[in-house]
């Protein structure tokens, strides 16, 4: 069946410890597979080095359990950096609403990060 690429903007949030966005996906959205993976996009910026966290639909209390988590260095004071990431689709909830967390590991002592410019790309079925 053929898709289209869609695509969520979220609004801008910074100077906190933990980035919290809710949504729903329509429920054409692809899970993902070779063909339909979806990619998150930010920009962050940090004042120390840091690693962030970024999970689907998983609760910060347990990170190792999540299907779709991702640990990004963040190196501070070096200016606003570009991430993108493929997400395993599965970890996406169909026609429900969906959650991305994005937070520094709790083991950070110092520093804030900056999250701006958050966009999701997925396919949809058309």
């Amino acid at each position: 069946m053929p898709t289209l690429t869609d695509y969520q903007t979220f609004q801008d949030t910074t100077r906190r410890e933990a980035l919290r966005f809710r949504f729903n996906l329509p429920s054409n959205f692809v899970e993902g597979t070779a063909r339909a993976i979806p990619v998150l996009m930010f920009r962050v910026d940090a004042e120390d080095d840091c690693t962030c966290w970024v999970h689907v639909n998983d609760s910060a209390n347990n990170p190792t359990a999540s299907n779709a988590s991702i640990e990004l260095r963040v190196t501070g004071s070096s200016g606003h950096k570009t991430m993108h990431e493929l997400l395993r689709g599965t970890g996406f909830r169909r026609g429900r609403e969906n959650q991305i967390l994005i937070h520094k590991t709790p083991d950070a002592t110092s520093g804030q990060f900056f999250v701006s410019d958050v966009v999701l790309m997925y396919q949809v079925e058309i």
